[in-house]
């Protein structure tokens, strides 16, 4: 890998915290009541109230998943350094985990806010060190 390269990454972690601020917060609009069953009861009560929830969960993960990933998938469209395994890999992971976690605010009400954004960044952080890791090796 080409040193310039590597400079550079550290500036990926920022970034994806920054698009994790984007796709929490700005992004997922309506998204925030639909991954609630509650929400569902309440308005729109039908015998599909957990599958409309879950549904709303993962379109909300899966956007998420991709826009922290994106300073990632950037970086390798210009560099030409692809590593699509990695990329998918975390993709799918990260997405399944923001599912689980958001589910387990929103719906099971077994963690809190703080928790769950100290869980996301987490993701974050250890997805950066493991590309960080994997393009340095």
């Amino acid at each position: 890998m080409n040193e310039m390269n590597i400079e550079v990454i550290p500036f990926l972690l920022p970034t994806m915290t920054f698009c994790h601020v984007i796709a929490d917060y700005n992004l997922q609009g309506i998204l925030a009541n639909f991954k609630q069953v509650k929400w569902w009861e309440q308005n729109y009560h039908t015998n599909k109230d957990e599958q409309n929830a879950e549904t709303a969960l993962m379109i909300h993960s899966g956007s998420w998943a991709f826009m922290v990933m994106l300073p990632i998938m950037l970086f390798m469209l210009i560099t030409k350094q692809y590593n699509f395994n990695f990329y998918i890999a975390a993709l799918g992971i990260n997405s399944l985990i923001h599912n689980i976690v958001d589910d387990a605010k929103c719906n099971q009400e077994i963690i809190n806010y703080y928790i769950d954004q100290y869980i996301h960044m987490f993701q974050i952080a250890l997805t950066w060190l493991i590309y960080y890791l994997i393009m340095i090796f």
